[in-house]
């Protein structure tokens, strides 16, 4: 019998029908830069759970595998990809994902909507999908980021 330990019943609790642990801290940019993109934070890990709660519940709808690009994010990752420091991905509380058998990210957010999925935010990012939850205080922002004279807009969809 395997023994337990607590990286063990961490990996446990992140692992989802269609998802393992390891999804959640995936990241080709730190592995490009030799960046340990893991934690042991307990709040992290919590938020990293309701993700990965979300992220089945989205597989669910949709049918087809999902590939995450993107969920937590250390601080050293965050900078290196260019994200802000009020990202959600440095709390574990978003990810960045396609399901191509599935369709664009603007058919994914579509579908999301449709099916009433409670979100913080979940927008098409032009060839993927950003989709976070926090514990409370969940906006239902769901559209686009567009760029408008050099800026980025959001347009609810």
């Amino acid at each position: 019998m395997p023994k337990f330990t607590k990286a063990s019943a961490t990996k446990q609790s992140l692992a989802r029908k269609n998802f393992q642990h390891e999804d959640f801290f995936s990241s080709d940019t730190a592995v490009r830069l030799g960046i340990n993109n893991h934690t042991t934070d307990p709040t992290i890990l919590k938020n990293l759970s309701s993700t990965a709660d979300l992220m089945q519940e989205v597989r669910d709808l949709l049918k087809e595998p999902i590939k995450i690009n993107s969920a937590y994010r250390c601080k050293q990752v965050n900078d290196a990809v260019g994200s802000k420091d009020t990202s959600q991905h440095l709390q574990g509380l978003a990810c960045d994902f396609v399901c191509p058998k599935f369709g664009t990210a603007e058919e994914i957010i579509r579908a999301i909507k449709k099916a009433g999925i409670i979100v913080d935010q979940c927008f098409d990012e032009g060839s993927w999908c950003h989709i976070s939850r926090k514990p409370k205080g969940n906006r239902m922002m769901i559209g686009f980021y567009l760029l408008e004279n050099g800026k980025r807009k959001f347009k609810p969809l």
